[in-house]
C-alpha cells in the first residue's frame, strides 16, 4: 500500500515537472509599417489571463508554453494572432487600421459616426449637373447645396459670383470658403472645369472644418477630380446654345422725350433744347431704337475633348528621370 501511494506522488511530481518545463520567457519587439517600435501594444497568452504591454521601444517579455500562441492588439492597428511553436523570440509588424468612410466619417482631429454629422457634410455628384449646361463651379452650386448661398456680384454676364456658406464671418476679412481641388488647399474654382469633376463636398460646421485651421472658418469646398480607368477612352462634349433678350424696356417715343425735353427747360425758364420742326420730324420718323441697335440674338458654342487612360508601365527613359 505505500509503495503504491509512493508511486502515484513521484508520477504527479513528473508531471508538475513536465507543465513547468513547457513554460519559458518569450520575448520580441512589436513594430509598426515604418519598422519602428510600437509603444503599449496588449501582448496575452491565448485563452488565458496572463499578459504584458510593450515598452516605449516595443520590447516585451512574458511566460508562455511552447504550444501556446500570443495575441497582440492596440488601437488604430490591425491585430494578430501568432503561434510561439516553441521560439524564444517572436517580433510583430502590426498593420495600420484603415477605416472606411462607410463607417466612419474623419472629421479635425478624429473621427465620427456619419449620422453625427449628416447636416455638415453636403455632397454633390456629377449626375446632378450632368444634363444641364454648366460652365463654371459656381453654377454648379447654386441650388443645389442646402446653406450655400450663390448670387451674382454685377450684372454684366460672366460677371464674377459671391459663394458663401454660413452666411458672412467678417467684416474686414474674406469671406470666401477655402477651395481645396484635388488635395491642393487654396486653389482657384474659376480654372476648375465643371466637367473633369468627380464629386463635391462641402464642409459647413466647425468640427469638419478644423482641420484646415482659420482657412476653413468660411467652410471648406473639397472638389476630386475625375480619374482615368483601364483602356484608353475618347469624350467628346459639344454644346450649342442662342440667347435672346426676354423683354425690353418701354421707353418713350423720340417725339414724346423731346416734349418732355422742352417742358421741362420752360418749368427752368431755359431755352428750348428742341424746335417744333425737329418733334414733328422725329413723331414721322419714330427717332432711333437703340434697344434694338444694342440687343440682338446671340449664338455660343462650346467643344471639349478629353482623353483619359492608365499607364502600366512607364518607359525606361521616364523612370530613370523620375
Amino acid at each position: 500500500m505505500k509503495k503504491t501511494v509512493k508511486l502515484w506522488v513521484l508520477l504527479l511530481f513528473l508531471g508538475q515537472s513536465y507543465v513547468f518545463a513547457q513554460n519559458a520567457r518569450v520575448t520580441g519587439k512589436v513594430t509598426g509599417p515604418d519598422n519602428q517600435g510600437l509603444p503599449g501594444v496588449n501582448v496575452q497568452v491565448s485563452g488565458t489571463t496572463v499578459g504584458t504591454a510593450s515598452d516605449a521601444l516595443g520590447n516585451f517579455s512574458l511566460n508562455a508554453a511552447s504550444n501556446a500562441s500570443l495575441v497582440f492588439s492596440t488601437i488604430g492597428y490591425v491585430g494578430q494572432t501568432v503561434p510561439v511553436n516553441g521560439r524564444s523570440i517572436v517580433n510583430v509588424q502590426l498593420a495600420e487600421d484603415q477605416k472606411t468612410l462607410n463607417e466612419v466619417v474623419v472629421v479635425g482631429y478624429g473621427t465620427q459616426r456619419k449620422t453625427d454629422v449628416t447636416g455638415a457634410l453636403t455632397a454633390i455628384s456629377t449626375k446632378e449637373f450632368a444634363q444641364q449646361p454648366v460652365t463654371r463651379l459656381d453654377q454648379v452650386l447654386q441650388g443645389r447645396a442646402a446653406g450655400v448661398q450663390v448670387s451674382q456680384t454685377n450684372g454684366a454676364p460672366g460677371g464674377d459670383a459671391r459663394i458663401r456658406i454660413r452666411g458672412a464671418n467678417s467684416v474686414l476679412g474674406s469671406n470666401n470658403p477655402l477651395y481645396v481641388v484635388d488635395g491642393f488647399v487654396g486653389a482657384d474654382f474659376n480654372f476648375v472645369n465643371p466637367s473633369d469633376i468627380e464629386t463635391i463636398q462641402i464642409l459647413k460646421d466647425a468640427a469638419s472644418t478644423s482641420i484646415y485651421g482659420s482657412r476653413g472658418a468660411n467652410g471648406v469646398v473639397i472638389i476630386t477630380t475625375k480619374k482615368g480607368s483601364k483602356g484608353l477612352k475618347v469624350n467628346y462634349e459639344g454644346q450649342f446654345s442662342t440667347s435672346e433678350v426676354i423683354k425690353k424696356y418701354d421707353v418713350l417715343q423720340a417725339g414724346e422725350f423731346a416734349e418732355i425735353v422742352n417742358a421741362r427747360a420752360t418749368a427752368v425758364g431755359s431755352g428750348l433744347p428742341f424746335t417744333s420742326d425737329q418733334i414733328a420730324q422725329f413723331k414721322q420718323n419714330g427717332g432711333t431704337d437703340w434697344q434694338s441697335l444694342v440687343f440682338r440674338n446671340g449664338t455660343g458654342q462650346q467643344h471639349q475633348i478629353t482623353v483619359s487612360g492608365v499607364v502600366r508601365k512607364l518607359p525606361f527613359w521616364f523612370q530613370e528621370t523620375i
